[in-house]
């Protein structure tokens, strides 16, 4: 497809100004890191939280991470370069997942591998709410706050869910699904 120099121009603008607002939002970020005996605000009314992307950075050495890919079929995206694009097939032996969750794990990821299933169970492919944080990494789709002494506020633009976190409420002992 032959782009003319209006669609390249607005093109590249786009792009600035995704980096600019993405610098932005990381300094803003990074201004409201918590301290010792502080709770951070995340709340604002000047910005919204947005991916940058769709892929996880990996957290320091030492640091829990979110569940890898399996390391029998690693990932090669559309952004890796030249080469095939893969599927994400979820590492169901992860030590961190309980066995009923890897069990689960394991039959989606045999059902992609052998045809019978097109993509790996994602909650918003089944248009279930995302699950935190992953409903994080969808690119363009911004995520708010708003912040009470009581109540913490998670607003997506995708679907128009929210979350209601209350803070003041204790948890219960026997948590029923």
């Amino acid at each position: 497809m032959i782009l003319t120099f209006m669609h390249q121009t607005m093109l590249k603008r786009a792009g600035f100004c995704i980096a600019v607002g993405f610098w932005v939002m990381t300094a803003m970020a990074f201004a409201q890191a918590p301290t010792k005996d502080k709770i951070p605000n995340l709340a604002s009314s000047s910005f919204a939280w947005l991916a940058a992307g769709a892929d996880w950075i990996s957290p320091p050495a030492g640091i829990r991470g979110p569940i890898q890919n399996d390391p029998d079929h690693p990932f090669h995206g559309n952004t890796a370069g030249p080469g095939q694009v893969t599927l994400r097939i979820g590492n169901d032996k992860d030590a961190v997942l309980k066995p009923w969750a890897a069990e689960q794990m394991r039959v989606s990821n045999e059902e992609v591998l052998s045809g019978k299933r097109g993509l790996p169970f994602a909650a918003q492919s089944r248009c279930y709410p995302g699950g935190v944080p992953g409903q994080l990494l969808f690119p363009a789709e911004p995520f708010y706050f708003i912040q009470t002494p009581k109540q913490v506020w998670m607003i997506w633009q995708r679907d128009h869910m929210i979350r209601r976190i209350y803070v003041t409420d204790k948890h219960s002992a026997n948590v029923k699904p």
